[in-house]
This record gives C-alpha cells, sequence and structure tokens, in this order.
C-alpha cells in the first residue's frame, strides 16, 4: 500500500544541546483507494471509452459533400467488432462483439504520412480485411469514431 510518510521529533525540550540528534520515528497515514489509483498517474486512453479490437468488413468511397479529408479520401468503414479488450465506463451494452458499426477514422483508413506528418507515429493504412486494434469513441452527434490505431496483422 502507498503512504504518505511524517516526521515527528520526539525531544520535547528545544532547549537540549545541539550535539545531541533528535530521534523520530515514520508514521504512516492511511490513503484511500482512489488517492492510490491517482498516484499511479494516468492510464493509457480515455477511461470512459472501451478498446476494440475490429475488422475492417466494407471501406465506404470519399464523400464530396463531407468536410476536408473525407471529401477527398474514405473516413468511413464498417467494422465487426472481434472482441472488446477493455470496457470504458461510458460502455452500457450498445455494442458488444459480432456485431458491425459504422465507424468514422478521424485520420482516414489510408496512410497517413503525407497527409497528416504532424502525427508522431504514421498510421499505416486500413484496408478490408484488416484487424486493429483502437479506443472507440462515442458521441450522439457523429456516432462512433476512432482516432489512432494499431494494426494487427
Amino acid at each position: 500500500m502507498i503512504g504518505c510518510h511524517k516526521r515527528l521529533a520526539t525531544n520535547d525540550s528545544a532547549s537540549e544541546s545541539a550535539n545531541q540528534p533528535i530521534t523520530t520515528k515514520v508514521v504512516q497515514n492511511e490513503v484511500d483507494k482512489e488517492d492510490e489509483d491517482l498516484m499511479k498517474g494516468p492510464k493509457k486512453g480515455s477511461p470512459s471509452n472501451s478498446v476494440i479490437i475490429g475488422k475492417i468488413v466494407e471501406i465506404t468511397p470519399p464523400d464530396p459533400s463531407q468536410e476536408f479529408p473525407c471529401n477527398e479520401v474514405s473516413c468511413l468503414a464498417k467494422v465487426e467488432l472481434m472482441a472488446m479488450s477493455k470496457f470504458g465506463s461510458s460502455f452500457h451494452g450498445q455494442y458488444n462483439e459480432g456485431q458491425v458499426l459504422t465507424v468514422r477514422f478521424v485520420f482516414t483508413l489510408e496512410q497517413t504520412s503525407e497527409r497528416f506528418p504532424e502525427l508522431n507515429e504514421p498510421l499505416p493504412g486500413l484496408d478490408v480485411n484488416n484487424f486493429f486494434e483502437a479506443e472507440l469513441f462515442e458521441s450522439e452527434e457523429k456516432g462512433y469514431s476512432v482516432k489512432l490505431y494499431k494494426l494487427m496483422n
């Protein structure tokens, strides 16, 4: 268990000789579970989003009526949920393994090194039958989306 330590002086007299060492003892304060979790540092990804392993089953062609870059390259795909490697707090059974969802890929389904050079690690691009792992974002206005992913095959 992680705890905070406080030093307590055991010599009460301030007039004692400066040559005498002050003895100390350690008192451990109780730390509740929530504080202990916070001290471990941030977790990867948002605790409210789930992490999925998906398979691209169909890619929607670019739509000229969409905003950049989805007006030039494909951003939407039908994704079969193969597994869920993490359940976020916003998960309440709205999707399940085996289900096919329409997912918007924020950085497109294409390789990203030229179009998005600001990404620390370029995304390799996805094609039909590719498997990937990603955090699945959900919003009422935009549906399901994926930002970064890891190609699995």
